[in-house]
């Protein structure tokens, strides 16, 4: 049972099971290692609630806003394969992401990362326009940051103490090429 709402809701759907709640709750992915429970949510105000309500059940709770407060709080040479799909352009302080990224990867581990082409002038576009007029738009529901080069990428890993091994180029499909084709 929800203290907050006076009811109980279906952990996988938020539907509510029992009045008086009538709406669905978020609901987060969620993964338990051990002991620890990770859940993954990106909204400041709900981050606080489920805080709240896990330290009401006896949980100690650590909160983090982003993926480098989130490596951060990892150990030394926790993974042997980090990814980073499209996000180094999220991140505040990228410099920082990789050398946090750098310092969770085993030795001899990797890190594949892809980030956006600002050539491209779809990327342009989404760059030169407000972030308000984007996420109204349905276009971009998260603010991004500024979109960096393969050389200055580059330097950023190399400046980790990553060896780069190999570079290449992949097609990908912007949000707003899908809106305009669907």
């Amino acid at each position: 049972e929800c203290y907050m709402h006076g009811s109980r809701f279906d952990l996988r759907t938020g539907e509510p099971l029992e009045l008086p709640a009538t709406q669905p709750v978020p609901v987060y992915p969620v993964r338990l290692d051990g002991s620890d429970i990770y859940v993954d949510i990106d909204n400041p105000i709900n981050q606080e609630v489920a805080a709240l309500m896990l330290d009401h059940l006896g949980y100690e709770t650590q909160v983090v806003s982003n993926g480098v407060e989130a490596l951060a709080a990892l150990d030394d040479g926790a993974f042997d394969l980090v990814t980073s799909r499209y996000s180094a352009h999220h991140y505040p302080d990228p410099a920082l992401a990789l050398r946090e990224v750098a310092r969770v990867l085993r030795p001899g581990g990797s890190l594949v990362v892809s980030l956006d082409n600002a050539s491209n002038p779809l990327v342009a576009l989404r760059n030169a326009l407000p972030h308000g007029l984007l996420r109204r738009l349905g276009l971009v529901p998260y603010p991004t940051g500024t979109t960096c080069g393969q050389k200055a990428l580059c330097t950023m890993v190399e400046e980790a103490g990553l060896e780069i091994e190999n570079t290449d180029a992949i097609m990908h499909v912007p949000r707003l090429a899908v809106r305009a084709a669907g």
